[in-house]
């Protein structure tokens, strides 16, 4: 019998082919074909993918994700260091920013990556509640055209509650959506637990609900804050725009509420022990409009209650300042303000009060 090397090459090779195989100690034959049945033929697979297998044990191919800093071109697969201390671009975490896709996930990634975010001219669709625990996060979006999007809610309570200390957040506009959001709940909820949060140039637009439906609120806190909302607009929510709560050290300056269902502004917080106060707070060079109020500080409930009981005992404001506002066109009042140590001074007031000579100017 010729060895292999003694036999004639093959001109052209079919699935009909022939070879000899050992089955089960007895010599067989099989085709070309059938040894080559159930195999892939080749791999098909998108532009910057890549196949492996991360589980363990064995089994197919699984699609590998490329992290943050890394990029697949003509087979190379490359590294870009992140900066250590500049923003870093969301889309490092696999955001896309189209209105559509839930980047939630890439926001939770790139706030853990601890440094400071940059957003695009994009919308980008997170769903709630998005919880921030990260201390120090810092979200950088432009002005009027970088949009986070309610894309939906799961059970009650905020979309975006912020716990963590030292948050801040420049040129973002937050939408809660309510067209597509049916139950209750705040907007962006800064809680008890941050008492350093500072807002500039950012939007607050339809929150849902008549009792939480606020764009941004300050949850009432035992301790010292330093809460900066600047150059802000609120408008569109079905509750307040902007409920600063028995909060301690507050500024709002340079805003815009309107078109909101309540209040514009509202600071104020019904503590029944009467142990928490709106204290320290500034409201400035605010201008409010289309709302029941423009601007509310404090309260006549007397008892802090429901129903109330009217009265000036146990004020809910102490030392709040009001300047230099300007609140027109509002349904019942310019501004309305009861409390001790309040000053109020500078304030341009006109055209209140129009619902059956209900209001007033302040």
């Amino acid at each position: 019998m010729p060895t292999i090397d003694q036999l004639d090459a093959v001109l052209a090779t079919s699935d009909a082919d022939e070879l000899p195989i050992s089955q089960g100690g007895a010599a067989r034959k099989i085709t070309r074909g059938q040894l080559l049945t159930g195999l892939q033929p080749q791999l098909a697979i998108s532009a910057g993918s890549l196949f492996g297998r991360s589980s363990a044990g064995t089994g197919a191919p699984e699609a590998i994700q490329l992290g943050a800093g890394l990029s697949l071109t003509a087979g190379i697969l490359s590294g870009t260091p992140l900066p250590a201390a500049d923003a870093v671009p969301v889309e490092h975490f696999g955001a896309v920013g189209d209105g559509i896709v839930d980047d939630t996930a890439a926001f939770n990634a790139a706030v853990a990556f601890g440094k400071p975010i940059r957003l695009g001219a994009k919308t980008y669709v997170v769903g709630g509640q998005w919880t921030v625990v990260q201390p120090g996060t810092i979200l950088i979006g432009v002005p009027g055209v970088t949009t986070l999007k309610r894309g939906s809610q799961a059970g009650a309570g905020a979309w975006i509650a912020i716990q963590a200390d030292g948050f801040r957040a420049d040129g973002i506009t937050f939408d809660a959506n309510r067209a597509a959001i049916t139950q209750q709940s705040w907007g962006v909820l800064v809680t008890s637990q941050c008492t350093s949060a500072q807002f500039h140039n950012c939007t607050f637009a339809n929150a849902g609900g008549l009792l939480q439906g606020n764009g941004l609120t300050l949850q009432s806190s035992s301790t010292a804050a330093t809460h900066v909302v600047q150059n802000c607009v609120f408008l569109g929510n079905e509750a307040h725009g902007l409920w600063v709560q028995a909060c301690a050290g507050v500024e709002v300056a340079g805003c815009r509420a309107h078109d909101n269902g309540q209040y514009g502004i509202c600071v104020d917080f019904n503590d029944p022990q009467f142990h928490l106060k709106v204290a320290l707070t500034h409201i400035h060079d605010n201008r409010c409009w289309a709302n029941l109020r423009g601007i509310s500080v404090g309260n006549y409930n007397a008892s802090n209650t429901q129903p109330p009981v009217w009265g000036n005992a146990n004020p809910d404001a102490n030392t709040v300042a009001v300047q230099n506002n300007i609140c027109h066109d509002n349904a019942i009042y310019g501004i309305a303000a009861a409390g001790y140590n309040l000053l109020i001074e500078g304030n341009l007031l006109s055209n209140n009060g129009s619902i059956g000579n209900a209001g007033a100017g302040m």
